[in-house]
């Protein structure tokens, strides 16, 4: 279930997330719920370049907490000490319905967010995808699954752009 704001659905919405992925042809994994530690979802996306993501579909706040802001950070230190050191690179994702961080937040630089608006957007394009590959019968060559992601944004290199966005921060009490 991908929606903002209900009551224990962190379990569905994260491993929503990680289906997400897999349909489009994106390896995931789940580090947090497989090893205990680590981002609730790990998105390889090629060139050795990764997603750190963090759900946090049930708040209901206007604002980016401390609290999350440094779960994220905590997720990107743990992808730091286990993929970094063999070259591998990231972006931190957080999928909260707020961009907006809270004063004491300290976000990682290129930070980027998956508000309601993004995800919809991602939601509509996943759909469209589907009902393409049904209707055209495009699933026969991998050439036309291809051409069918690159349509509707959804390869790796085109999903963070196409689907979140940059963050800001609340200063000395203004938006």
């Amino acid at each position: 279930m991908l929606v903002f704001g209900a009551e224990d659905t962190s379990e569905e919405f994260e491993r929503a997330i990680f289906d997400i992925a897999r349909l489009v042809g994106i390896d995931s994994s789940r580090p947090e719920k497989e090893t205990g530690v680590g981002p609730d979802n790990l998105w390889a996306i090629g060139s050795g370049k990764y997603l750190v993501i963090e759900c946090k579909n049930e708040r209901t706040h206007d604002k980016i907490c401390k609290y999350d802001c440094n779960q994220l950070i905590g997720s990107c230190e743990w992808f730091e000490s286990v993929y970094a050191p063999h070259g591998h690179t990231y972006i931190p994702v957080l999928f909260h319905k707020s961009s907006l961080f809270e004063f004491d937040c300290f976000p990682k630089e290129g930070t980027r967010i998956v508000t309601q608006r993004k995800l919809d957007m991602l939601i509509d394009a996943i759909r469209t995808f589907a009902k393409e590959m049904v209707t055209q019968a495009s699933y026969s060559s991998a050439k036309e699954v291809a051409n069918l992601l690159a349509t509707n944004n959804l390869k790796a290199d085109k999903i963070v752009d196409s689907y979140s966005e940059g963050y800001r921060k609340v200063v000395n009490g203004k938006r």
